[in-house]
């Protein structure tokens, strides 16, 4: 009754054992797949779509082959050594490759193009419009910020003019509109007949500005686009060769998100083959990723499925070999769904009903037994008992007829008789006893 659980134990730690080595080999292939790939196919110049699927690519059949040497290995071992073993998980793990990954590659490749011209039209249709409306948007919202500062410096103009020309230095006076710009990120700049001097705020590269970025508010005011940036322009000329230039930026509390901004914008607007290149590659690196994401998950599930459905099979098979060693009260502690839980409760159910029929079939025997020993006790105590008793009857015989002759010739032949007789009843009842001592019989089938 101990030994049994302990053998299960045991063979259950070995299962455990062989899939950790399993899944060690598993992960060996995975790095020579990477370390033959890098190798042999890829480049410095492979996108991380080249790698990702070339990785696939080798292993795939390497996993396979492992699966199928792991499989064959084990039913040599279990030929050769008899040692009941699981090769159904293998088998089960091969058919899933074979059946599902594998014809999946041709079909990625295929598809993979059609997808990408599907999502790039997605894109192309609601993301471009938005970014369309977006800059509707922003562009009438900047015309009107330009706008009401374009009509704060004209209200200024005179001033400004008058107090820039009293300057005989050329110096600029930013007291007038100093509340109107911000020195950290606005600038104020003096051109002179053709020359360009800074007067106030940090240098902006005018020979930056982007084609096609002027919208003119007013004749000598307007937005402008200098580096990704939009600034409110207005211009004061001072004299004929002579004018100042005002820039403010728009959007200087959000620098960043501008930046941002402008930049998807360009890659829409301006640079339309590098989208329609952008979209198709990070769709398939996004493909990639997902596809070796599913074959890692898909081989995680083969193999939990696979153990699930071979445990409990190779645990019936090891209980119905201990069955045939005699062991009737072997069951099977496992709980299993649909066909598998069903054999495993008859098992149990078949196994229980043998060891009831064995002892009803023992206790038959023993009965038997006891009736086969009892009636040859009886005949052996009888057999002694015929000349005891013949004995006795002639010593009284001789005795009732008073004839002292040959008297003593009769009793001593009877008295040996009868000693004689009563050590063959010991002797047998010896025997007997010892019979009764001997170790209790352990049937086995055969």
């Amino acid at each position: 009754m101990q030994s049994e659980p302990t053998k299960t134990d045991r063979w259950e730690k070995a299962e455990s054992r062989i899939l950790l080595r399993d899944i060690f080999y598993l992960i060996l292939v995975l790095w020579i797949s990477v370390f033959v790939a890098e190798s042999f196919f890829l480049n410095k110049q492979s996108t991380p779509f080249d790698r990702i699927f070339g990785y696939i690519l080798v292993f795939i059949p390497l996993g396979t082959l492992n699966f199928l040497l792991h499989y064959l290995y084990r039913n040599w071992r279990i030929r050769h050594t008899g040692k009941l073993r699981s090769s159904l998980r293998y088998r089960l793990i091969l058919a899933f490759l074979i059946v599902s990954i594998i014809p999946s590659m041709p079909i990625f490749l295929l598809t993979s193009s059609r997808v990408e011209s599907v999502i790039g039209v997605f894109f192309d249709l609601d993301f471009r419009g938005a970014m369309e409306a977006s800059e509707r948007l922003m562009t009438e919202w900047e015309k009107q910020s330009s706008l009401v500062f374009y009509n704060n410096i004209q209200s200024r103009r005179s001033l400004i003019i008058e107090t820039f020309l009293k300057d005989g230095s050329g110096s600029y006076n930013t007291s007038l509109i100093k509340d109107k710009i911000n020195e950290t990120t606005d600038s104020v700049f003096l051109i002179d007949h053709g020359s360009i001097v800074l007067l106030y705020g940090p240098s902006v590269k005018l020979n930056n500005v982007e084609d096609n970025s002027m919208t003119a508010i007013e004749k000598t005011g307007g937005v402008i686009t200098i580096n990704q940036r939009r600034y409110a322009l207005a211009s004061l000329t001072i004299r004929p060769e002579t004018e100042l230039m005002i820039l403010r930026r728009i959007y200087s509390k959000n620098s960043a998100d501008e930046s941002k901004y402008r930049q998807v914008h360009r890659l829409l607007n301006v640079d339309d083959e590098r989208w329609e290149k952008v979209i198709p590659y990070s769709l398939r690196l996004s493909l990639a990723i997902l596809y070796l994401g599913m074959i890692v998950a898909d081989i995680i599930v083969a193999i939990v499925i696979a153990r699930q459905i071979s445990h409990p099979i190779v645990s019936l098979a090891a209980a119905t070999r201990s069955v045939t060693e005699g062991k009737l009260d072997t069951r099977i502690d496992l709980r299993a769904e649909g066909e598998i839980g069903i054999l495993i409760e008859s098992f149990n159910s078949m196994t229980e009903e043998l060891q009831t029929l064995r002892s009803r079939l023992l206790h038959s025997l023993r009965v038997g037994a006891w009736q086969e020993v009892a009636r040859r006790l009886a005949h052996e105590i009888k057999n002694p008992l015929t000349p005891i008793q013949l004995s006795s009857e002639r010593m009284l015989r001789k005795l009732e007829k008073g004839d002292q002759a040959g008297i003593e010739e009769v009793v001593k032949t009877g008295a040996n008789t009868i000693i004689e007789q009563v050590n063959v009843l010991k002797h047998l009842l010896g025997e007997f006893s010892d019979f009764a001592r001997m170790p209790a019989p352990r049937p086995e089938l055969q």
